[in-house]
């Protein structure tokens, strides 16, 4: 059996900051995740009984970049939920969801109608 390849927290950090220093550019992204997630990959961080992954809900969310409307503006909200500590992820998912929810959807799709990336979800 051949083993997957693992990301980690980290990698996930220096990818979101490579796009953050426009080193990858939101389609990079959006491919780069593609090729992995959900099958290929595996994660380092799944706690507690529920299979709680910071990673893969970061994972999830960069392979449906367009769909979820992330911008360069969001890595922060993206950084601090990969920071939170191992046995807190609850804690973490309810901040950044919340800090999430606030985004204003609308105003953003008017935005981006215009990049590929996310023009099929903008309508």
């Amino acid at each position: 059996m051949i083993d997957k390849p693992k990301v980690s927290r980290n990698d996930l950090i220096e990818i979101l900051i490579k796009w953050e220093n426009n080193q990858l550019s939101e389609k990079e992204i959006v491919d780069w995740a593609d090729q992995y997630f959900p099958d290929e990959i595996e994660f380092e961080d799944w706690e507690g009984n529920d299979d709680q992954s910071v990673s893969n809900e970061i994972m999830a969310s960069l392979d449906s970049l367009g769909m979820n409307l992330i911008i360069k503006d969001d890595i922060p909200i993206y950084l601090e939920f990969l920071k939170t500590p191992l046995g807190e992820f609850e804690q973490g998912y309810s901040i950044w969801r919340d800090k999430l929810s606030k985004i204003d959807i609308g105003n953003r799709m008017k935005l981006l109608r215009g990049n590929p990336v996310y023009a099929d979800f903008c309508k």
